[in-house]
């Protein structure tokens, strides 16, 4: 996400620099498409998101070693902010460009980055099944009554400070 974050950041200066030079609003002031005014306050959304995204992120670092987890709904939150975000962008792919060379955004590029977007929206919404879900590769757990339990011989045998585990979180 500190990635995405710098991207967010670059990004937002060259649309600033280039409403600048153009003389547009940064926030749709005085603009009659209804498109344009949703792209722009759910891009504002959307940075402002990225930016309490990246505190919790960043903060969930500086705290990594306590045993109390912190900002459990930084995961889930990350994952709709992709998938908003990919919204966000597809509604700008087709927004009527006000610059002299609108002919280099033609229909089938613009097919192109809409079906880019949908992709990774679909890939975010149903993950394929070489990524499981969370908890799949935790050890199962039975009932006391269970008959499938294994017995302590069927068991991994796992001790503690074992050397040749391998933590895969």
């Amino acid at each position: 996400m500190a990635l995405a974050t710098f991207f967010a950041v670059l990004g937002y200066v060259f649309v600033f620099t280039a409403h600048f030079v153009s003389g547009e609003s940064e926030i749709a002031l005085g603009e009659r498409s209804s498109s344009r005014i949703a792209h722009v306050a759910l891009g504002y959304v959307a940075l402002c998101w990225l930016a309490v995204q990246t505190a919790a992120g960043v903060l969930k670092a500086l705290h990594q070693n306590e045993t109390k987890k912190s900002f459990t709904w930084h995961g889930t939150s990350g994952k709709y902010l992709l998938l908003f975000a990919y919204v966000t962008s597809t509604l700008g792919f087709w927004l009527r460009m006000n610059y002299a060379n609108q002919e280099k955004w033609a229909v089938a590029f613009r097919v192109a980055l809409t079906g880019g977007s949908l992709l990774l929206f679909g890939w975010r919404l149903f993950p394929p099944a070489a990524y499981p879900p969370h908890g799949i590769d935790e050890k199962p757990t039975y009932d006391d009554d269970d008959n499938n339990k294994p017995s302590p011989s069927e068991s991994d045998g796992e001790t503690k400070n074992n050397k040749n585990d391998v933590n895969l979180a």
